[in-house]
């Protein structure tokens, strides 16, 4: 399965020091050169830019650029969404999205495409026994404080889950 991410998911896993959980999960993962240029030159991101520089497991690929410029006008997303949907869409064989924003997540969605998010990636962690029930306590409380975008009906669907 190829595995492509958007930026969100690995900023959140990067301010919650949970990165690894990409490699845990999956090996590698991908992501279009738009994202690794938001990821690097965004600076709120300068802390994480170093780390995103010197991961083995995130690949880096780069898409024609009239591809994404479809996509983006097709979708009205923002450059990184719209460049992970055209990688994945490139992609011959089962993949997966990781994508969080609501409405790239709907867009993703209606065009057919497999999505998780960060918070999905945590239960799937818990599941596979990669996190256990109070590492993934700690982690909502980190998200909490340090991603509030996040909703606290989100975060508390996955302490449900950690609790059955």
């Amino acid at each position: 399965m190829i595995v492509i991410s958007d930026t969100t998911p690995i900023i959140t896993l990067l301010k919650i020091n949970q990165l690894d959980l990409l490699k845990e999960l999956f090996g590698k993962v991908y992501i279009p050169d738009r994202v690794y240029k938001e990821l690097i030159q965004d600076k709120r991101f300068i802390n994480e830019a170093n780390i995103i520089r010197n991961v083995d497991y995130i690949l880096v690929e780069v898409l024609d650029e009239q591809e994404v410029q479809k996509v983006i006008i097709s979708t009205n997303l923002d450059d990184g969404e719209s460049a992970a949907i055209c990688l994945y869409e490139k992609q011959a064989e089962k993949s997966l999205l990781l994508i969080d924003e609501k409405r790239g997540r709907k867009v993703a969605k209606l065009r057919n495409i497999n999505i998780i998010g960060t918070i999905g990636l945590l239960a799937l962690a818990y599941k596979h026994n990669i996190r256990s029930k109070e590492q993934i306590k700690t982690i909502v409380e980190e998200i909490k404080i340090k991603r509030k975008s996040y909703t606290s009906e989100l975060l508390d669907e996955l302490l449900k889950i950690i609790e059955n």
